[in-house]
This record gives structure tokens, sequence and C-alpha cells, in this order.
């Protein structure tokens, strides 16, 4: 169990909350290379602590899809799938 830091894309405020880390295996062209994509599955229903819209359910799984500059800071984009 982990905790994941994730942003509400309705106000924007910041939240975290526990989830459990799985793999996931992606098809390889090399049949002897596994490739496992890590992802994140929310351990209940999380609701943002500001707006109260629901920003995690236990039945998505999110997958953290890199960094992107900002002028100012550094964010880590997630893609709930």
């Amino acid at each position: 169990m982990t905790r994941l830091r994730m942003k509400c894309s309705h106000c924007g405020c910041w939240n975290r909350f526990e989830v459990d880390k799985v793999f996931v295996q992606q098809s390889s062209p090399e049949p002897k290379v596994k490739v496992l994509i890590p992802m994140y599955k929310p351990l209940k229903t999380e609701r943002c602590e500001k707006c109260g819209k629901v920003i995690a359910e236990p039945k998505e799984l999110i997958r953290i899809t890199g960094a992107r500059e900002y002028p100012s800071k550094l964010i880590r984009a997630c893609v709930v799938l």
C-alpha cells in the first residue's frame, strides 16, 4: 500500500489517498521480454477535499504518464483508465 498524490481536474486541489500498486503486462514484440506497466488501484472511492467531486474509484486503474514542465514547477500527470 502506498499514498498517491493527484490533482483534482475540477478545482485544481492536490489530494492524497491510499492505493495498491499493481503491474499490468503489456504485449512485447520479442517473446522473451516481459513489459510490465506500474499502475495504481485506489482502495476506496475518493473525493476531492475542496470541491467534493469523485476523483478516484476502486474499479479504475491510474497510470502515471510522465512529467510535464511548467515555468515554476514540475508536475506529474495521472491518467485514469
